[in-house]
Formats: C-alpha cells, sequence, structure tokens
C-alpha cells in the first residue's frame, strides 16, 4: 500500500530545485522597486534570480551606480531567502566584457581567410607580393570545376615576399593568413531602441564598438575576469557561495569554424607532433567559390588534420575560455555554469562554442538553451538530453536549461509543463526561465514572454507552475535510476564537418528508444576511457551503470576509440554495434537496424521496467526507484490523444497522481490502460508492496451542470450551451484577460469524494462552487479533485483566462498600429508573432462534468 505521505517527503520549496527568473534589468533601477520586486519573484515561487544587464539599462559598464544596485538586490534576496545568480556580461555573447576585451587588438578574434586564390592556365607566369598576416602558401593542379586534382605543393612565404610561378597545366595558387573578425555582439545598446536614436537593433548592426574576443588566448580571459567577476567579488564577497550562489556564461563563441590564435600552431605541434602550417590549404580551400559543382572531396589525410585542427582549437577554448573561468569560479566558491550556442540539436555538439563534452568538463552545472519553437508537441529534440548524460556521467548534481525565451506572449502554465517535463525526462533539474523585466512596459514587445507578475497568468498561477516543476525536478533528482543504455557520440564525424549526417543516424536510435520507453545516456571517448565491465554492464566512473551500449551507424572511429572498446568487449561489456566493426566478446552483438536495436535490448539485454503498446509511441520516459517505490513520469510528446496500455515488469499496486490538486488516486493492478491528452504528462506511482486488495475508486454516474451563462467583459450575460464556443467567436479576438462562466449542479446524495473535469479549456482556470475556491485547474487534463458536496443544488463558478498574445496579435488592426508606430521595430516580433498568431483561440469548451467516486 502507497504511504500517503510519499510526496512531502519532497519539499516543493527547496531552493535547490526551484526555477529561477533572469530578471531584465532595463531601465534607471530604483532600490523600493527592487525590494518590491525581490519580495514578488518569492511570492511567485521562485528560487532566486539572475541579474541581467539588459537593452535600456543606461549604466556605463560596470559602473559605481550598477554595483550598488546589485548589492541592494543581493542583500533584498538574502533577505527573502533567494538565491543571486549573475550573468557574466553586457549583455552576450559572454566574454567581451560590455566590449572592453576587444579594445586592445591582441585580444580581439582572429580567423583563417584566403588572402589570395589565382587561377592560371598553362604557361601563363604570375608574380604575387605576400601581405601581411600570411601563413601559408601552396599551388596545384585543377580540374575544370577548379577542384584539387593533384598532389599540393606548400611555398615558403614569409611578408614582403614575392612568389613566382609559371604554371604547368591549369593550376591554381593559394595564400592563406589571418585577418581580426567579430560576430554579433550584443550590448545594452543593441538591445534597446529608446535610448538611442541610431540604427543599433539585435538584426541589423549589433553595437559596432564591441569586437568578438580570442577565446583561444589565456590572457583575453583573463581580462574578461578581472573587468567583471574580479569587480563583483570585490564588492560582494561576503555573500559568494551563499546568497550569490554562481555566474551565468551565455553563448560565448568565436565569430568563425576557422579560428585563428597566437599559440594555436605552438599547440597544434605539441599535441599533434607535425606542422599545421602545411596543411592550412587543403583544410581551407574546400571553402571557397570555386565548389560551384560539388564539395571539394578530401583524402583521409586532409580529414584527420581537419579532425586535429578542431581537436586542437576546441581544447584551447577549453582550456584558455572555460577553464579559466571554471578556475576563477571553484576558488571563490561559487558555481560556473552556462550554455553555449549552437546547443539547440545533436548535430551543434561542435559548434563556433566548442565542442560541447569538452566545455561542460568545465561546467559545475552543465546546461544547454530551449528557446524560441524548439520544443513543442510533434517536434522531436534531444539535444537537451546533452546536459542531462554529462550530469549522469559525472555524477554532478544538477544540469540546467536557460528556458522559455522568445517562445512568445502566448505561454501559459501547462506549457511551461510540457516544456519543462520534455527537458526533465531527459535528465534536466533546474531551470533558468527568460524572462522577466524590471520595466515589463518598456520590453514588453522585445523578448516575450513576460514571466513576472506583470503577466496576469504568472501573478495568478506562477506559484503553482513553479512549485509541480520543484517538486518534480526533486523527485526525479533522488532515489535509483531504473535501467539504463548508452548511445555513443563519435566525434571524429562531427571534427571533419559530417556531424549533420551522423547525427540523424543518432537521432533515429535516439527516438527509437524514447518512444519504446527505454533511458538512456549519451557518451564518448573521455567516458569509454573511464569504463569498466560488470555482469555485462558498463559501468562509468565506478557507479553509472549501462544494460549495454550502442555504437551508431556511419560512426567514424580512431584505433584508440577502437582498443577502448575491444577491451569492454573482451570483458564481456553488451555492445550493439554495425558490422563494418570487428570485435571479439561473448556479449557483442551486431546490428544498425533502429528497431532491431530495440527488440535486442527487450529480449535480450531487458533494459525496461514498463513496456507500452502499441510500440512506437511518442511517450518518454524518466524513472526512478525509491525502495519499494516506483516512480514513472510518462509524456505524451505529440498533439494527439494517445490510448495504450501499460505493463509493468514488476508486480504492484499502481497509483495515479493527479498534479492539480495533488491527490494520489490507486488505479489497479500490474497492467493497466491509460488514455493520454496531447501533450499530457501522467505521473504514476507503482508500490511493490502489495495490499491484501487494493481499493480502486468506482466512477459512479456523471453530474451535468446545466443553466450555464458566461459574463462577456461589456457586462452582457450570454447563455451557453455545451460545446461552448471561442470567445474569437464572440467578437473577443483581441481581448487578453478572465472571463466567469456560470452553471449550477444537483447532488441526489452526499459525496465525499468527486472529480470534476472542465475538458478542452485555453488556458487556464480557477473553479469555485457555492463560492468557496476549489481549485486553480492548470495542467492537462484539466480536472481536479472535489470534496464533500452536500446533497442538494450547487453553483459552479470557473473563471477562465486566456494568454497576452490576444490583446497583441488578435487584433490585426491594433496590430498594424503597432507596427506603424514602431513599437515591434528591432524586436524579436518575427520570430514570435508567428507562434503567438497559433494560440489565440480563447475559452472554456467543455465538456464540464463531475463525477463521484466511491
Amino acid at each position: 500500500m502507497l504511504k500517503k505521505n510519499f510526496f512531502k517527503q519532497f519539499n516543493c520549496d527547496s531552493k535547490k530545485y526551484m526555477p529561477v527568473a533572469a530578471w531584465a534589468l532595463n531601465d534607471n533601477l530604483d532600490n523600493k522597486k527592487i525590494s518590491n520586486q525581490i519580495k514578488s519573484f518569492h511570492k511567485l515561487g521562485y528560487g532566486g534570480v539572475m541579474i541581467i544587464p539588459w537593452g535600456g539599462l543606461p549604466n556605463r559598464f560596470m559602473d559605481d551606480a550598477w554595483m550598488n544596485s546589485v548589492e541592494c538586490i543581493v542583500k533584498e534576496a538574502n533577505a527573502s531567502d533567494l538565491e543571486v545568480w549573475i550573468w557574466d556580461d553586457w549583455c552576450f555573447p559572454s566574454g567581451f566584457g560590455g566590449g572592453f576585451v576587444g579594445k586592445e587588438k591582441k585580444f580581439r578574434a582572429k580567423r583563417l581567410k584566403i588572402f589570395i586564390d589565382i587561377v592560371f592556365e598553362e604557361g601563363e607566369n604570375i608574380c604575387l607580393n605576400i601581405p601581411v598576416n600570411t601563413l601559408s602558401a601552396a599551388y596545384f593542379n585543377i580540374d575544370k570545376f577548379n577542384n584539387v586534382s593533384g598532389p599540393i605543393h606548400n611555398i615558403d612565404t614569409q611578408y614582403g615576399d614575392f612568389i613566382t610561378l609559371t604554371a604547368k597545366g591549369r593550376q591554381r595558387v593559394v595564400v592563406v593568413g589571418w585577418e581580426y573578425i567579430s560576430a554579433m555582439e550584443h550590448t545594452v545598446r543593441s538591445h534597446s531602441r529608446y535610448l538611442y536614436p541610431e540604427p543599433c537593433d539585435i538584426y541589423s548592426n549589433d553595437d559596432r564598438d564591441a569586437w568578438s574576443v580570442d577565446m583561444l588566448n589565456p590572457d583575453a580571459t583573463s581580462l574578461f575576469i578581472n573587468l567583471v567577476h574580479e569587480k563583483y567579488f570585490e564588492r560582494l564577497k561576503d555573500f559568494f557561495g551563499t546568497t550569490i550562489k554562481g555566474f551565468f556564461y551565455d553563448e560565448p563563441h568565436l565569430p568563425s569554424f576557422l579560428p585563428w590564435s597566437d599559440g594555436l600552431a605552438e599547440r597544434f605541434f605539441e599535441k599533434k607532433g607535425y606542422s599545421i602550417f602545411e596543411y592550412l590549404v587543403p583544410i581551407i580551400v574546400k571553402k571557397t567559390i570555386y565548389d560551384v559543382m560539388f564539395n571539394q572531396i578530401e583524402d583521409e589525410q586532409t580529414k584527420k588534420v581537419r579532425s586535429d585542427y578542431v581537436d586542437v582549437w576546441t581544447d584551447m577554448v577549453k582550456e584558455n575560455f572555460y577553464g579559466k573561468i571554471h578556475s576563477w569560479c571553484k576558488i571563490h566558491g561559487v558555481v560556473c555554469t552556462g550554455h553555449h550556442t549552437g546547443d539547440e540539436s545533436l548535430s551543434d555538439i561542435v559548434s563556433r562554442s566548442g565542442m560541447f563534452f569538452k566545455i561542460m568538463d568545465e561546467s559545475d552545472m552543465p546546461g544547454v538553451d530551449a528557446v524560441f519553437r524548439q520544443i513543442e508537441p510533434d517536434r522531436f529534440n534531444d539535444a537537451s538530453r546533452l546536459a542531462g548524460s554529462v550530469r549522469h556521467t559525472k555524477n554532478i548534481p544538477l544540469a540546467m536549461s536557460e528556458s522559455l525565451a522568445v517562445m512568445g506572449h502566448s505561454v501559459y502554465p501547462d506549457f511551461i509543463r510540457f516544456v519543462s517535463d520534455y527537458q526533465i525526462v531527459r535528465g534536466i533539474n533546474k531551470f533558468f526561465y527568460k524572462l522577466s523585466n524590471y520595466n515589463p512596459e518598456k520590453s514588453w514587445y522585445f523578448h516575450p514572454p513576460e514571466l513576472s507578475e506583470a503577466n496576469p497568468l504568472i501573478r495568478n498561477y506562477g506559484k503553482k507552475v513553479f512549485q509541480r516543476i520543484s517538486q518534480i525536478c526533486q523527485i526525479a533528482s533522488n532515489g535509483i535510476s531504473g535501467p539504463k543504455v548508452c548511445v555513443y557520440i563519435p566525434h571524429y564525424n562531427y571534427y571533419i564537418g559530417e556531424g549533420h549526417e551522423i547525427a540523424l543516424v543518432i537521432e533515429s536510435i535516439a527516438k527509437k528508444l524514447i518512444y519504446n520507453q527505454i533511458e538512456f545516456d549519451y557518451i564518448w571517448e573521455e567516458n569509454l576511457a573511464l569504463s569498466s565491465v560488470y555482469n555485462g554492464e558498463v559501468i562509468i566512473n565506478s557507479d553509472v551503470c549501462y544494460k549495454c551500449l550502442i555504437i551508431p551507424e556511419k560512426s567514424i572511429l580512431s584505433d584508440y576509440e577502437i582498443d577502448l572498446l575491444r577491451n569492454l568487449a573482451e570483458k564481456g561489456a553488451n555492445i550493439i554495434l554495425p558490422e563494418v566493426f570487428v570485435l571479439h566478446g561473448n556479449n557483442v552483438i551486431y546490428s544498425s537496424s533502429p528497431d532491431e536495436i530495440i527488440s535486442l535490448i527487450r529480449e535480450k539485454i531487458k533494459a525496461y521496467l514498463i513496456s507500452i503498446k502499441p510500440g512506437d509511441v511518442p511517450i518518454s520516459i524518466l524513472t526512478r526507484v525509491y525502495g519499494n517505490y516506483q516512480f514513472f513520469m510518462l509524456l505524451n510528446e505529440s498533439s494527439k490523444h494517445i490510448a495504450c496500455s501499460v505493463a509493468f515488469k514488476n508486480k504492484g499496486d499502481i497509483y495515479f497522481f493527479e498534479q492539480n490538486s495533488g491527490c494520489l488516486l490507486p488505479v489497479g493492478r500490474n497492467n493497466i490502460s491509460f488514455d493520454f491528452e496531447p501533450s499530457e504528462t501522467k505521473v504514476v506511482i507503482l508500490s511493490l508492496t502489495l495490499s491484501e486488495k487494493i481499493k480502486t475508486k468506482a466512477i459512479k454516474n456523471e453530474i451535468k451542470p446545466d443553466n450555464w451563462k458566461l459574463i462577456l467583459p461589456s457586462g452582457t450575460t450570454l447563455f451557453l450551451r455545451e460545446p461552448f464556443p471561442s470567445w474569437n467567436n464572440l467578437g473577443y479576438q483581441g481581448y487578453s484577460g478572465f472571463m466567469t462562466y456560470y452553471a449550477e449542479f444537483v447532488c441526489k446524495r452526499n459525496i465525499k469524494k468527486a472529480i470534476l473535469t472542465l475538458g478542452r479549456l485555453c488556458y487556464a482556470a480557477t473553479v469555485f462552487i457555492d463560492n468557496k475556491k476549489v481549485d486553480d485547474i492548470i495542467f492537462t487534463p484539466f480536472m481536479t479533485m472535489v470534496n464533500n458536496l452536500a446533497e442538494g443544488r450547487h453553483l459552479l463558478k470557473i473563471k477562465v483566462i486566456n494568454t497576452p498574445a490576444n490583446n497583441i496579435c488578435g487584433d490585426e488592426k491594433k496590430l498594424k498600429m503597432l507596427e506603424k508606430k514602431g513599437f515591434l521595430n528591432g524586436t524579436y516580433a518575427p520570430i514570435y508573432l508567428s507562434i503567438d498568431r497559433q494560440k489565440l483561440e480563447s475559452g472554456l469548451f467543455g465538456h464540464v462534468r463531475i463525477y463521484p467516486i466511491f
């Protein structure tokens, strides 16, 4: 029998798992207003705030007035028992120190560039002057498409020399050097159209005075730390490690996939044992305009050099940027966290920020970003699992996600639940929700959603959704994991520029595993090197166990990786891999078909605790074991209803956790049938301690409310019959706010417990019976428990609210007026308006029913 206090052991007010409000400080800062907003964040159920200098902030970079305001924030947060996280730059990407690091040329980012590229025909003569910053030069024969068709001949050159050549056949000469380069650097100027008359926005301009920095240069990072981190420590050191939890970096990245730095050639020779200079032309020449018919086909040597080059510069980024920041944070007793750019898909494991798994070696809280339309029903995206996998394989307590940014004004509580649950099942257990504006009115149209009390949905229902997320994160982070497998990430494929191709293969395996309810993590070479074997399981870091290791088809593995796999195979590890690799071991299975892999895992390796029929349904799973209790979170990742049967591997009593009321309902034993609403999460507990007879609740005759009426914002009373119309059809498509429904129902006898269901709802509601509040109903399926209904007639009142999106784009005339007056200029409107337009339908649709249970 399940103990009634099972969920009480998980404190939903535990700051460790409570979401953090990303707080955009976008105006003149006032201490009293700061204090009031801190109290508001605490009241809303946030566990902390992350302070972000944002567009509209009039302060100069890290000036005294700013530091005074930050000190006020920290002290007020301390008084309200909130965490403080510090966004580490002035605005993003991290590392440029508000533009001050790049003021010195030696700290600016550099990239490789073709300085000279000339085709000359047989017998023609050329004489070229070598420009400054030249690194390498070469000539080679070419075909009619101007692609390499023979050996590449290097030319010894230096600045001021001349190259004199006579073509022997059709040839091409290429000179490679480096140049300073910058990507977009977003400051409080480029994120504001309010302060500056000149064009300075997120699309066409950014801040022209701010340069990208050389992340391969440790001295550039040292200057960045001195400008930012040290200044905060000097002022606020008494709060470090207590109220101030850590620093958050956001999307630090190089402006090119072909970076250069003064120390790169020496580091390359030190690590790889040969000179990079003689190969610079081959690894860059495929990027030229001459590939008009097809890409240059590289030989294996060039691929190896390209891989070595990426390996070296990603090492340098890891050590000289992330490593230095991480070391500083460790010395000063705070957490180092954040996310890189391009962590939105499996294709971007190697990005301009570096190599994901290397970067996360220098993180106390591995992280990803979930923005725009990255997570929504019917869109498969497993990128969040990258951070979750690092958390699991390294035994790190927390993995974080910066979530909800630019998902629009139409974000509502149940969608926050869906986006969060989608990542929780993939290993995320700490959320930084973006964005809450210090002055919401000033930036209302810039970067929605608004997640402060200025948004009525958050003001009325934020605490409930945030506490629910906190509690689920805590449950998902403790106990023992259910059986898992691991999928290998072959980094060489990414290093040679074939990341997209291998990502498609990995994604096909991942989708099969997830939608057949098999839990897994991603691992890479470093994890293999730390692996051992016990009873066929792959053990990483001594205590992280995987039932089997899957090597994706099309993986390109080095001799070192093959040796590591061979060692595991000889020790009896369960390994599933393509036939192209030959390993000897009793538990080596050759297969590359995702369907075959699923069958092998279920039938031979038995790495599962539940099975769902039919198979291949878009329901993901997270499992935790607490002694005699097994906790399952099942998420419908589609926009469709799903009917299925669930069979549990172990016998026990099954309970359903109703998330709106927090009640536990016994539903059966061993095997059950479930109907999933679109995007619904079902939380199920299996008690292995069998009761003599589980008391399932029998649902008796339904009660159907009648005499429905709706009070319109105009004050008019509208009498209704189910199904109810959308507010849009009543002429209120441009209205955002509450409308109230009234009905009556009759109980023919006293009812101790009943289930109230609202049917379809857009997007949240508060329910009253006889003018007494019953519950806030915000989670799919929109239902709750009702207690102690007396015999007789009752009044049902349902206050329904939609999203702020209707007020902005529900009325096309108003939207055109906003555009005409320039309110949307330089904002993220081109992204979020397309999202908001899909969520304009509003109201209660039903069917509303009351089901007595006995």
